[in-house]
Formats: structure tokens, sequence, C-alpha cells
């Protein structure tokens, strides 16, 4: 294990050389620990799933209707598969530990179809696997329809599993906080407010803080439609490039002062209001900037 611990610097290749192993072991034993989440991928690291060749030989990857199914092996099949190819038996082995139980032969189909069928690599698997036993779905059915959900959006190798690992997380850490800020409740999302707050976390990556800020200013204009007018805010912070909390302060700070005609002062009184005033005319523009000023007469 401390070997591995290396395997963010040194190729499976050296590791088996120093330990005195296989290499198609050392392989299959890191794509079993990152995919438990022990060994981290670096950003280096760019493994892609291994393509298919045409009849031509070039790589182009085999591409599966939507509605295709897996292979299916019999059981005669999968014996020999698991007795002939190490890779494979590695794979499942790994998989049932993963999944605290023993597959049984429609299952162990199902993983063998992932890796044979889609030609997603051990650790992809491994990876898909760990994260949606994390959240609670251990069927290996729902994991072979999120593979195939993925596959069909081009994320089919470990790179862009990650990623859209990490926009998941991010957006069930952040849920919570959303749903009492909105007063949305225990009730299901809708499609909109699951677009939306994946945007803003995740396209975005804007913190609660900063969408608190755009929620905030929103009420104090009393506007009705309060997605649609925070992502308005949001989009335009976004598109200025203000991606922390002191960022927009300093800019609604400086733009006030230009409006007042004063030059901005180091350490100057500022309020809430002012701050708030500030920013949502910088969110909305000119149309914001009639409003209150008929508010206020």
């Amino acid at each position: 294990m401390l070997l591995l611990a290396d395997a963010a610097e040194e190729s499976p290749d050296a590791i088996a050389a120093r330990a005195g192993l296989d290499a198609e072991k050392v392989r299959n034993a890191i794509a079993f620990w990152r995919g438990t989440g022990v060994i981290a991928l670096t950003e280096e690291e760019t493994p892609r799933a291994p393509a298919a060749t045409d009849a031509a030989g070039s790589a182009t990857p085999l591409k599966p209707h939507r509605e295709a199914e897996l292979p299916h092996y019999t059981g005669d099949e999968l014996a020999d598969i698991l007795e002939k190819r190490k890779d494979a038996a590695v794979l499942v082995d790994a998989c049932q530990r993963s999944l605290g139980r023993m597959c049984n032969p429609h299952e162990i189909n199902i993983i063998l179809g992932l890796s044979d069928y889609l030609r997603l690599d051990n650790e992809y698997i491994l990876l898909l696997i760990n994260y949606c036993v994390r959240n609670g779905k251990k069927s290996l059915r729902y994991i072979e329809k999120t593979a195939f959900s993925l596959y069909d959006q081009d994320i089919a190798d470990v790179p862009s599993l990650t990623a859209w690992m990490a926009r998941g997380d991010a957006l069930k850490s952040a849920e919570g906080e959303l749903r009492t800020m909105l007063g949305i409740g225990a009730r299901a999302l809708t499609g909109k407010e699951t677009g939306m707050f994946t945007r803003w976390l995740c396209d975005f990556g804007f913190s609660v803080e900063i969408i608190r800020m755009a929620y905030e200013i929103t009420v104090d204009a009393n506007k009705t439609k309060v997605l649609d007018y925070m992502n308005g805010i949001l989009e335009r912070w976004h598109a200025d490039g203000l991606d922390t909390a002191e960022k927009i302060r300093a800019q609604a700070q400086e733009r006030a002062a230009r409006q007042n005609g004063a030059p901005q002062k180091e350490g100057g009184s500022f309020t809430t209001d002012d701050f708030f005033d500030a920013a949502l005319r910088r969110s909305l523009g000119d149309a914001y900037t009639q409003t209150v000023g008929t508010e206020h007469k």
C-alpha cells in the first residue's frame, strides 16, 4: 500500500519493478484504490477509456444506442472469462468489495458489459460504483443506467467522470442551505431549480455566500420571480469575473463612489443598503436604476 501511494509520481511499471510484482496486478490495484478514493487522481494525469477501432484501424469510439443492451454471458462463459482474464476477475472482486456483497451472475454480466461493451476502464467503473454507493444507490441496474447516461454525454474517461462527480458533490453539499434560504422545504426540487442550482454552484463556481447576496438583493427589490431575478444578478457577476464576495463588494463600493462623484476613500464607510443598491444596478442595468429612482421620489 505504501508503494501504491507513489502512484501519482511513478508509473505502475516502475512501482511493479520496485516491488517485484506483476505490472498488471499493480495497475489493477491502483485502479481499485483510486476507485475507493484512497489514492487521489492528480491534475496532470489524463487517463482515457480504451477506444475501439473501426475497419480501417483508426481509433474511433463505438458508441451504442441508448436503448442497446449489454451483452449477456452464460454461466460457463462467465466462468471462462473470470478464469482466463485476470483483469476481469480483479474488477469483479473490487466491485464486490465496494458493494459490500457478492454479485450474482446477472450483476457480473453488468460489470463485464460496462468494461467490454462500453469500453470503460476499471478505474472508471470503480469510481462510478463507489460514487453511487456513497449516495445510497447500490443497485447495479441503477449503476448500469447511470453509466449509459454518462456515456451518452461523452463522460467516458476518468477525468470527465471525476469532474461530473465533483459537480454532484457540490450540489448535494449546498442543497440544504439553498432550500432553507428559498423556503423550498423538503419537497422535490423542480427541474428549473435543479438546473439553476447546478449552474450557480458548478458552472459559475459560486459559494452559497455569493448566492445569498443575490437573494438578499432580490428580496430588497421586492421581486416575485425570485429565481429568475437571482439568476440575472449571478449571470452578470459571473460575466464580470466576480467570483468572490470580496470582489463583489469592492466593485459595488467603487461604482457607488463613482456615481456619487466622490473619490473612493480607503476604509471609508459603506452601508449594506448602499452595497445592495449599487450591486443591483450593476447586475440589472438601467431598468433597476429607473425603478429605484421612481420609488424614492
